[in-house]
């Protein structure tokens, strides 16, 4: 893990930091007015000083939360170059937008689910490359003897099995499905389900048993047929 000041390259560079009133182009971060109830007050007031340009807020908000928004962002993609660079990415477009950047929770919150999203972002891009190049390596390549490619009976059935399962989730409770969807369709593991959502490694095994009970239903048919 780099030190928290060594991502603070582009508060010193001109060239990175447009005039406050003066957004970057990139699609907007804002939510609702900074005055939400849920907002606790000091925070409501360091983010005040960061609209208005205070480089030194924003830097006290970058050390502050370096940590926890580090650990999120290594849980999912399990590289630190990799963590590191989802951080000065976020912290570089909020610094960015720094006039327009509202929110309707506590910092911190808004800084993890934030680095989540790019991270989760990230690992989707990543595996989508992969799969690809995958394809590219074994494009051309004989079909090895007593692997016959997959019959169309067997593809529809596998969507046909896919559009039943994401129905079936579609029902679930909000955190239950994010749990299920995390734990079968990211990979992460259990404990890094539970730190990622701040929950006990207990309670998303929980949500995980009563996810599959849901889904077993749906596995048993398609066996049966």
């Amino acid at each position: 893990m780099a030190t928290p000041l060594s991502g603070f390259w582009f508060l010193a560079d001109d060239e990175h930091t447009p005039a406050a009133g003066h957004p970057s182009q990139q699609p907007s971060l804002a939510s609702s007015p900074a005055s939400s109830p849920a907002v606790p007050p000091a925070d409501a007031a360091q983010l005040a000083r960061i609209n208005a340009g205070d480089a030194n807020a924003f830097r006290e908000l970058y050390v502050t939360h370096y940590t926890a928004c580090w650990e999120t962002a290594y849980h999912i993609l399990h590289t630190e170059d990799g963590a590191e660079d989802v951080l000065h990415d976020v912290f570089l477009r909020l610094w960015q937008q720094r006039a327009t950047w509202r929110i309707t929770s506590s910092l911190r919150a808004y800084l993890i689910g934030a680095i989540r999203h790019k991270a989760l972002n990230v690992l989707r891009h990543v595996r989508v490359i992969a799969r690809d190049e995958a394809r590219e390596s074994t494009a051309g390549t004989p079909q090895v003897l007593g692997t016959p490619p997959e019959s169309p009976e067997t593809i529809a059935y596998s969507h046909d099995l896919d559009a039943k399962l994401s129905a079936a989730l579609a029902t679930m409770p909000a955190r239950r499905r994010e749990i299920i969807t995390l734990r079968w369709r990211q990979h992460l593991t259990v404990s890094e389900i539970a730190a990622l959502l701040g929950l006990s490694p207990n309670a998303v095994s929980i949500q995980l048993t009563r996810a599959r009970e849901q889904l077993l239903p749906i596995l048993h048919a398609f066996e049966r047929d």
